[in-house]
């Protein structure tokens, strides 16, 4: 019986130890816990800290600045914007125009026509080159003259 009562003696002890360790283990797991959450208390609180600070000074921008930005975003923005506007006139097959008249009065429609067309081609070069070289012929008057020498030819 000696022998049960230290085999029982021995389990109980172990059971304390065992006991013992596991209450240790988690006191460490609960300071580790709490140091954790400290940490990241302490973390948030700088990071708010930052913000606050961060907003603070674009608070005290210059209206300089403000405007330099703006415009940064602006220009940023600008190729997509003019690709938008211009895909309309990615249609555009060709442009014909079947009469040009001689009288002046006539000539200052068709200018004012062809320089508002200029104006929305700001993006396509080619009717840009096209639609000036035409301009400047009916201004100095050669595409009368092109068109009798054509004529002529015929």
């Amino acid at each position: 019986m000696v022998g049960a009562e230290a085999e029982a003696a021995a389990a109980a002890r172990r059971a304390e130890i065992a006991a013992e360790s596991a209450r240790k283990v988690a006191g460490e797991a609960l300071e580790s816990a709490r140091l954790d959450a400290e940490a990241g208390l302490a973390r948030a609180k700088a990071d708010a800290e930052a913000l606050a600070a961060r907003i603070a000074a674009e608070n005290t921008r210059s209206d300089a600045v403000l405007a330099h930005e703006a415009e940064l975003a602006r220009l940023d923005a600008m190729p997509k914007i003019m690709g938008e506007m211009m895909k309309p006139t990615e249609k555009i097959k060709e442009i014909n125009i079947n009469q040009v008249g001689t009288v002046e009065g006539s000539r200052g429609a068709i200018l004012t026509a062809l320089e508002s067309v200029l104006d929305q081609a700001v993006h396509a070069p080619n009717l840009h080159r096209v639609l000036d070289r035409l301009t400047d012929d009916i201004r100095d008057g050669d595409l009368d003259r092109k068109r009798r020498r054509d004529r002529r030819d015929d």
